[in-house]
């Protein structure tokens, strides 16, 4: 069974690609303004942890040691450089999501992973 976890619990954690691979550490979380679930997370990247890269959080699971987000740490770096202020634009949400082939529809991943971040089952 999984369940959602709550963004503080996100925060500090270190992420990791589809395939494992560490991304970086999760800098800040942008929750989805209507339903107040984690909808990106800012992740420190780079070699000294310098650039912020936001990531979708659909389809997070947790690892134990942090999460895996269903994306590869190539997408991570690549992705359109954002700078938020406390708050995505719609604009900044597009570019997004069509960079991590998401629909233009909020919170529709055209992967159709699961919307909620969720836990994989051990006690942590």
């Amino acid at each position: 069974m999984t369940s959602s976890y709550e963004y503080p619990s996100l925060l500090g954690q270190d992420l990791y690609d589809a395939d494992g691979d560490k991304i970086g550490r999760v800098h800040d979380v942008y929750p989805d303004p209507d339903s107040g679930r984690p909808e990106w997370a800012a992740v420190s990247t780079g070699l000294f942890g310098t650039r912020l890269s936001l990531v979708p959080l659909q389809g997070t699971t947790s690892t134990g040691d942090g999460f895996r987000v269903p994306c590869t740490k190539d997408q991570v770096k690549d992705a359109p450089h954002v700078e938020p202020a406390g708050r995505l634009t719609d604009e900044q949400k597009a570019e997004l999501r069509s960079h991590y082939g998401m629909s233009a529809e909020a919170g529709e991943d055209l992967r159709k992973e699961p919307i909620a971040v969720e836990r994989d089952g051990r006690d942590h």
